[in-house]
């Protein structure tokens, strides 16, 4: 199986992301996981090096959707998802780690969200939220 392959079906694993919703954008593994649209792919870039967006990160032990796949596709995650409150995002974007009390949050990468907004991603364990949103994504 292909390293696209085994990420989407762990992303679905984890987050309930359907495997589909990726059908109508070309992927293309670079080190990590790279998303652009059908139409992009077919331009002739010859001179750059990088072209999409970073969807996944590829680690050894399994894969992360970046802050931008998550903002892009979070809508579709049926589990894992951490909603937190308007006085939270600040923090949150401040870098701040948060204490939640949702109780079917599964140890491990999380998508934080307020309402439609998805923030980015975290790391649950023990009712703590550890900040994942790179520095250069938050607000201070």
């Amino acid at each position: 199986m292909s390293t696209i392959k085994l990420a989407l079906k762990q992303i679905n694993e984890r987050f309930g992301i359907p495997e589909d919703v990726f059908d109508e954008y070309e992927l293309e593994e670079r080190g990590d996981i790279w998303i652009l649209s059908r139409e992009a792919a077919k331009f002739p870039i010859k001179r750059f090096s990088k072209r999409g967006l970073r969807l996944i990160r590829v680690f050894k032990d399994g894969y992360k959707l970046t802050t931008a796949g998550i903002q892009l596709f979070g809508k579709f995650a049926t589990k894992n998802v951490a909603e937190i409150s308007a006085g939270e995002v600040r923090e949150f974007l401040e870098g701040k780690d948060i204490s939640v009390s949702t109780p079917d949050l599964e140890v491990g990468q999380v998508i934080v969200k307020h309402n439609n907004d998805y923030l980015g991603s975290g790391l649950y364990q023990k009712g703590k939220i550890k900040n994942q949103l790179p520095r250069g994504r938050r607000w201070f």
